[in-house]
């Protein structure tokens, strides 16, 4: 383990912050005394929830006392899949705004955030409106209304998985455009590994499910998995399809993107609030299990056992654990890799795949690290949360005896959760009642790397 000093996240430095919240749609709603221009200030926002992760949910609750902006917003709302890729989606721009006791002070908002209406709640009482709106991104409205039958490529002609995967999109209501990110979260323009060419069929599926399933036995051209997120901040529907990005066998990983250091108990300089971290062995277990091989059939020409390692673990780990399945038939991995190598790539590929969307799931190491609430883009641009590494410094608690400050543990920081390896799950943004908290799904892949304490500074938020 190595020394460092620490350069941790600081609060905000303002003498008065104030939690504020726009939702943009039929003349604006905002929080403070000035929330509705246009309705002549008769409605406020009440309290705000937004969470991303491989999608988007966010809740708004607004006290109307006049009824006006009730029924405009209610008739500027998308009601049709087509008006997603409009003027009726949902623009939400939250953060801190600030002032200083002698003058001035710089908001610190996010980009707007886009999403589309999913349900509604009211309730009549005390002679005003109370309702909630529940916004999702389009993809969550569309794959529980839209089924294709749509086919693409021919046995003449049988199509790339890439252009298959825009032509799906480009089909039906809404329309979504494509972004390819590598595993380091930025733009990439990447292709699939052996140039997969099929007949790729919708299958009555929605658009997601559809290319989730085509995409199953193939990897990119590095090795990686797949996994898909929406992209909140474009108004025009965009999927994001991001290289997976949990190192091989747990190892550090240079190139991964560090969205700052948090220091626990670190006093009035910290941003940090509260860190609540849990392990479970059994989901160790679970995590390095594989899965593979074939039971036999025609075309497998008796079967081919591909063993139960997890590609992305240690072997010496992964030994014993896992299970021998049967996997379907699939024609996309016959005409790609053939009927002879077509098991073996099959399995390897899946599991890459399942590891790549792990990174969302359960793990053997969890926390919830709640901070001052952070409108910085790594904390809702979807490539941006998910996968990204923080760096988590425990110190161990103190107390005064006899006037002077006394550590009660040796080392000073807690070296089983002080890791610069957490990996974000998941983050979630809470403004009521004059309060804004970020918190952040973590997760931390054995084996467990402390750092030794040294000392530490603070930086500005970014």
């Amino acid at each position: 383990m190595a020394a460092c000093t620490f350069y941790g996240q600081r609060t905000i430095d303002a003498d008065s912050l104030s939690p504020y919240v726009e939702l943009d749609i039929a003349g604006g709603i905002k929080v403070g005394n000035k929330s509705a221009p246009s309705f002549n200030n008769e409605a406020v926002i009440k309290s705000f929830e937004f969470g991303t992760s491989n999608g988007a949910t966010a809740e708004i609750e607004i006290l109307d006392e006049q009824g006006g902006t009730f029924d405009k917003t209610i008739t500027a709302m998308a009601s049709r899949l087509c008006d997603y890729s409009g003027d009726k989606v949902m623009a939400i721009k939250y953060g801190w705004t600030t002032t200083n006791c002698g003058g001035g002070g710089v908001p610190r908002l996010t980009a707007p955030i886009y999403l589309v209406p999913k349900d509604l709640t009211v309730t009549y009482e005390g002679g005003k409106i109370k309702y909630k709106i529940t916004a999702v991104d389009p993809m969550k409205v569309a794959a529980s209304t839209t089924r294709l039958q749509w086919v693409f490529g021919t046995d003449d002609h049988p199509m790339k998985l890439k252009d298959a995967l825009q032509q799906l999109m480009d089909k039906e209501c809404p329309k979504i455009k494509l972004k390819w990110y590598g595993k380091e979260g930025k733009p990439s323009n990447w292709d699939f590994k052996d140039e997969p060419k099929s007949v790729w069929d919708g299958d009555n599926q929605n658009k997601l499910s559809s290319a989730l399933k085509w995409m199953e036995y193939f990897v990119s051209e590095n090795d990686r998995g797949v996994y898909a997120s929406w992209d909140v901040t474009s108004k025009t529907p965009t999927m994001i399809f991001r290289e997976g990005n949990i190192p091989d066998c747990y190892k550090s990983d240079p190139e991964g993107t560090n969205s700052g250091t948090y220091i626990v108990n670190g006093g009035k300089n910290s941003n940090v609030i509260s860190f609540s971290p849990s392990v479970s062995w059994p989901n160790w277990w679970q995590a390095e299990a594989g899965t593979g091989g074939n039971a036999g059939g025609g075309w497998t020409a008796g079967g081919q056992s591909v063993g139960a390692e997890n590609p992305r673990s240690c072997p010496e780990a992964t030994k014993g654990l896992g299970i021998q399945e049967t996997l379907s038939w699939c024609r996309y991995a016959l005409d790609t890799f053939g009927p002879k190598n077509a098991m073996a790539k099959m399995a390897w590929n899946q599991r890459l795949n399942a590891t790549a969307n792990k990174i969302s799931g359960m793990s053997p190491v969890e926390g919830e690290l709640k901070i001052q609430g952070d409108p910085s883009e790594q904390f809702y641009h979807p490539a941006l949360v998910v996968g990204n590494k923080i760096h988590v410094v425990v110190i161990n608690p103190f107390h005064l005896r006899d006037g002077q400050c006394e550590w009660l543990a040796e080392p000073i920081c807690n070296s089983t959760f002080t890791s610069e390896e957490w990996q974000v799950m998941g983050c979630s943004h809470s403004i009521r009642e004059g309060s804004f908290v970020t918190t952040l799904k973590i997760r931390l892949n054995p084996p467990f790397t402390g750092t030794v304490f040294q000392g530490m500074k603070w930086t500005k938020p970014g």
